[in-house]
């Protein structure tokens, strides 16, 4: 709306509003879940969402869709809250941090956040801070009782101090990869007794064992951990430079053994953080389509409407159909008679 001054008495006036470019009845809950799915489940930034409303004759300004975005996340956060409960309510959830961009007010560049996300089996939520530092993960991990499952990054033990870790296998066996380039007879060794620790659990996945007759399985790979450990003694212990990357991964294997091998003994327990790594591939590719969130409170819905897609999405439910038939109040029904069944 313009404010002017009327030149005949000099009293500021307001023009009136345009004429709506579509029926207010569209923003309702229908349009919301087709404007969540569209960003969150696409991957599609608002700008090109608005050029495609405006290629079918519907001209809704930028701040609009925001506003929408934002009363979307408003909405959703008792879900999102509700997942997190879940998750530090059971037996071990998957835990990892990528970047994310954000636009400050009085920055010439855009400050680099941080995006946690958390998982287990269906249920994944996403978290922002905005630095890397554990002070904001400490709060959130307060009182946790679940095993993380993580990668054994200093900064993810500052934040949960006194928490068990089941610390991620495929990052050893990524490392062993890279350092292939340097060390290739070497790296494909060690990276060998890892592979076979793999193939004894693909093989339990596919007989569909749990539980004890899981654990049992597992117990088969005990001789090949004792002779990976050896292997382990005998490289960090080597005539290699300490800057060597089989030296360095065998002393990191070495360093984190409890965690790396918790699995044996824990059927529950997952080899590695795969889990969570992958749910990063979505917000990748919605990173790379917006390059930034617009606030910090845009990166907060980003973090909160993400999680709550992709929980849909690995639950085989429909968010947009869900929403249309149920409104948001019924789908926080069915999603709390899903976690309590």
């Amino acid at each position: 709306r313009v404010r002017c001054a009327d030149p005949r008495c000099g009293a500021a006036t307001t023009a009136p509003m345009p004429p709506m470019p579509c029926e207010r009845a569209l923003y309702d809950c229908s349009f919301l879940a087709w404007l969540v799915t569209m960003k969150f489940g696409y991957m599609m930034p608002l700008d090109r969402i608005g050029e495609l409303l405006a290629s079918q004759g519907v001209f809704i300004a930028m701040g609009t869709l925001v506003e929408l975005i934002a009363r979307a996340a408003e909405l959703v956060d008792a879900i999102d809250g509700e997942h997190m409960k879940q998750l530090r309510a059971g037996k071990y959830m998957g835990f990892d941090g990528t970047g994310l961009k954000v636009l400050m007010p009085g920055q010439s560049e855009a400050w680099d956040g941080y995006l946690e996300v958390y998982v287990r089996d269906e249920v994944t939520v996403f978290q922002f801070d905005l630095t890397k530092h554990a002070d904001e993960l400490q709060d959130r991990l307060s009182g946790l009782t679940a095993v993380l499952v993580t990668d054994a990054e200093s900064r993810n033990k500052a934040g949960a101090p006194n928490a068990t870790f089941a610390h991620c296998n495929a990052h050893v066996v990524r490392a062993f990869r890279e350092a292939e380039r340097a060390q290739p007879v070497l790296a494909r060794e060690g990276r060998s007794y890892l592979e076979a620790i793999y193939r004894v659990e693909r093989e339990a996945q596919a007989l569909g064992l749990v539980g004890d007759a899981l654990r049992e399985r597992r117990q088969t790979c005990r001789p090949i951990l004792e002779r990976f450990q050896t292997w382990l003694v005998q490289v960090a212990e080597g005539a290699l430079p300490p800057s060597d990357p089989v030296r360095k991964t065998a002393r990191y294997y070495l360093r984190h053994w409890d965690g790396l091998t918790r699995f044996v003994d824990d059927p529950d327990l997952p080899l590695d953080n795969n889990a969570a790594e992958r749910e990063f591939q979505r917000h990748a590719k919605l990173r790379l389509a917006s390059l930034f969130a617009g606030s910090v409170e845009g990166a907060h819905r980003w973090a909160t409407l993400l999680g709550v897609v992709r929980t849909a999405q690995k639950y085989k439910l429909d968010v947009k159909v869900v929403i249309l038939n149920n409104g948001y109040l019924g789908m926080v029904r069915q999603w709390q008679d899903l976690f309590h069944a």
